[in-house]
């Protein structure tokens, strides 16, 4: 019995040892804000498709919109574009996902730093 269990331990163990270690962000706590806010960006317009005219949902989205977008402005003045070694690729997406729904102008305004993340790559460039 002890050497089954000692089977299972040294299995367990080499298993172990060939999985990747999880990736470190230089910016880790920028990362989780960032999928926090493509995570409720997400979920109100998954309520909006279902329920589009619900006034309170749009003033929601709206709101949300605005704070996100005025935090993504931030980050973007004093970071620059975040890239993959800061935040991940997923994090990196999220900064568009949010500017998507900016003016016009924002996104204007952010047009180089998007163009050199997806020079980098950090953002993909696919449509």
């Amino acid at each position: 019995m002890r050497r089954l269990a000692l089977f299972f331990l040294l299995l367990a163990l080499a298993v172990a040892a060939q999985q990747p270690a999880p990736p470190t962000y230089t910016k880790p706590e920028l990362r989780a804000e960032l999928l926090a806010m493509r995570d409720e960006d997400q979920a109100v317009r998954k309520r909006w498709l279902a329920d589009r005219d619900n006034p309170h949902i749009n003033d929601e989205m709206r709101t949300m919109n605005a704070r996100h977008v005025a935090r993504v402005q931030e980050i973007l003045r004093d970071d620059g574009w975040p890239t993959v070694a800061m935040v991940g690729k997923d994090g990196s997406g999220a900064v568009w996902l949010i500017l998507q729904h900016a003016t016009p102008e924002v996104i204007k305004a952010s047009l180089s730093l998007m163009t050199a993340a997806v020079d980098r790559g950090d953002l993909g460039g696919g449509l």
